[in-house]
């Protein structure tokens, strides 16, 4: 996910998150003011450097908690290095970002149902021969196990209760739509999915028990990271050319 546009929609939150946690550390270092007053100072800091003539400022104890900027970082990184190696392999420029914004579109026309289903029972046909039909079997079998993933933290009490109602309705909105790929479905669920499977992961603090099934779901996820990213290299992704598997969608 993190090779993707999908994980640039947690940009915002991260930052937010730094203020915020910079904010909660300085306040053990005795910061009495508040958060938004926390955010000003910040700016202010940074500023000073910058001003011909110091201002005579008031010094306050500012703490930095750098880990929500360090995770921005390795998003944009994994991002770029995406995008890097897709179009070195594929020669053609921005190449994943091409495919999604101009090839993949709907799988089938909004709320039709029977459209849906001869979609993704595509996936448990035989794959026959040749490349075209492969491709299309092996794609509905992606689209249909990454929506039925989302599903396994809306089954766990770990999660909070809004999201496991809110990812349900994430998946079913997905498929009445008919977005199961393409660039139009990302900050609206991928993003809500990972916020389950991180608090499906998170181990609870103290918790012996907590953190050997903290290991076992962990076990489960890189099982899960090997699995597809072998589909994915070695099946899914089209190597030199731009359409994938020459498929024009409705």
């Amino acid at each position: 996910m993190l090779t993707k546009p999908n994980a640039l929609a947690f940009l915002l939150p991260l930052l937010f998150a730094f203020v915020y946690q910079s904010w909660q550390r300085s306040r053990q270092a005795d910061y009495s003011f508040g958060l938004w007053t926390f955010a000003a100072d910040l700016v202010i800091e940074h500023i000073k450097p910058l001003l011909t003539r110091r201002a005579k400022l008031e010094v306050r104890p500012i703490e930095y908690e750098w880990t929500p900027l360090a995770v921005g970082a390795g998003v944009l990184l994994g991002f770029t290095y995406w995008l890097a190696y897709t179009s070195r392999l594929t020669g053609v420029p921005f190449y994943f970002l091409q495919q999604q914004t101009t090839v993949w579109g709907r799988a089938w026309p909004s709320g039709n149902l029977s459209e849906m289903l001869l979609y993704f029972r595509q996936a448990f046909n035989p794959i026959g021969s040749g490349e075209f039909i492969a491709g299309w079997r092996l794609s509905a079998a992606w689209n249909l196990a990454a929506n039925l993933s989302a599903l396994i933290p809306a089954l766990s009490r770990r999660v909070p209760g809004l999201i496991r109602g809110m990812l349900p309705l994430a998946v079913l909105f997905l498929l009445y739509s008919g977005a199961v790929h393409g660039s139009d479905r990302y900050i609206l669920s991928t993003a809500l999915v990972a916020l389950g499977w991180a608090c499906w992961l998170a181990p609870k603090r103290n918790d012996r028990r907590s953190r050997a099934w903290w290991l076992v779901r962990w076990s489960f996820v890189v099982l899960l990271f090997l699995i597809t990213s072998l589909l994915l290299i070695d099946h899914m992704l089209p190597i030199g050319e731009p359409n994938a598997w020459g498929i024009t969608d409705h």
